[in-house]
């Protein structure tokens, strides 16, 4: 993702210089809806070949815009705080995946501050891994990656499976009926 020209990542999302997570965050949201499959604004204009393109430069475009953001991303009161070893044994990596990954993250001595420059991935994505904020993550192709990064930078035996579970639970909370 580093590939991606900072200047034409803000153009596409059309932020300004001096936007931060929160502001890019929208961006990000309001483009990707703008092109999503189902919009009425742009589905008579693009095949969905050039849709999927241009939903992966949004993707790209955002990732960059968070990885060059200078200001720190805010997080949750507990979030980062100096992390405790747990005393209770870990969740079910199955039903509680953002437990299970928090659980080892703890276990390993590590902040979410010093797993996002292990990882490359932002403070903001792991904090919505970890609390399995899933209408906040990104698509799941980056979200794959993402989940491997952080279960091989914790120790997790099998951060394949680990990532499998999560994905799954994500999809079993996409599909629930909304009530």
């Amino acid at each position: 993702m580093a590939d991606v020209d900072l200047a034409a990542a803000r153009e596409l999302l059309r932020v300004a210089a001096e936007a931060g997570p929160e502001e890019i965050t929208r961006a990000y949201h309001r483009m990707r809806s703008l092109y999503a499959e189902d919009s009425l604004a742009t589905y008579s204009l693009l095949d969905a070949e050039a849709r999927a393109a241009m939903l992966d430069r949004i993707e790209a475009a955002y990732h960059r815009l968070l990885e060059a953001c200078e200001a720190p991303v805010a997080l949750p009161a507990g979030r980062d705080g100096p992390p405790e070893p747990p005393r209770e044994p870990a969740p079910d990596p199955a039903a509680e995946p953002g437990a299970f990954l928090r659980w080892h993250r703890r276990k390993k001595g590590l902040s979410l501050a010093a797993l996002a420059k292990i990882t490359k991935v932002g403070t903001t994505h792991l904090a919505n891994i970890e609390a399995e904020n899933f209408a906040e993550l990104p698509v799941r192709v980056y979200l794959r990656g993402f989940l491997i990064a952080y279960g091989q930078a914790v120790g997790v035996p099998d951060p394949e499976a680990a990532a499998a579970h999560f994905l799954a639970k994500g999809r079993r909370s996409q599909e629930a009926p909304a009530g």
